[in-house]
C-alpha cells in the first residue's frame, strides 16, 4: 500500500498536470483496491512468494534419497 501511495504521488508531484493528479489519485484507488482484494483472497499469499524465491531455480534428479554426490 506504501509504495502504491508513493509511486502515486511521485508521479503527481514530478508532473504537476491535472492529468497526472486525476490519473495518479485514480491509479491510487484502483491498485488499493486490487491490493485489498488480493489479501482477502489469500493472505498466506505474500509468505508463499518470498518463500518460493528461496528454492533454487534446478534440482538435479536423483535415484535414492542416499546418494552421495561426487
Amino acid at each position: 500500500m506504501l509504495i502504491v501511495g508513493l509511486f502515486s504521488s511521485v508521479m503527481i508531484f514530478i508532473a504537476m498536470t491535472w492529468q497526472t493528479f486525476i490519473l495518479g489519485v485514480t491509479m491510487w484507488i484502483v491498485l488499493s483496491m486490487l491490493l485489498r482484494m488480493m489479501a482477502k483472497a489469500d493472505p498466506m499469499m505474500s509468505k508463499i512468494y518470498f518463500r518460493q524465491l528461496k528454492y533454487k531455480d534446478f534440482y538435479r534428479a536423483y535415484s535414492t534419497p542416499f546418494y552421495r554426490e561426487k
